[in-house]
């Protein structure tokens, strides 16, 4: 399977009503939106799975399904609208 490196950018951040419980403190959950950024167009037609690998502490999320250029993913950290992901491009 084919890999590309790509960037994507954060256009909204949204913090869910659930919490999650760890190591004894309690962490809030966000809703994270992006969209490509580079290489624009050639993903914006069909479907790819799309694994966040930079910043390195979001790299352990599940991969998203990326549907005209666009995905979300839940992460513990908030991130700020405008900020650029890594992101490793599947087919899928």
């Amino acid at each position: 399977m084919k890999e590309t490196a790509a960037i994507a950018e954060v256009v909204s951040v949204r913090k869910k009503p659930l919490t999650l419980e760890r190591s004894g403190a309690e962490w809030p959950v966000y809703a994270i939106k992006a969209k490509m950024y580079r290489p624009p167009g050639k993903y914006s037609k069909h479907l790819f799975r799309v694994k966040v690998c930079e910043p390195i502490d979001l790299s352990k999320n599940a991969p998203a399904i990326m549907e005209h250029g666009i995905f979300m993913f839940d992460s513990y950290r908030k991130l700020e609208v405008g900020k650029l992901l890594g992101i490793i491009i599947l087919s899928v």
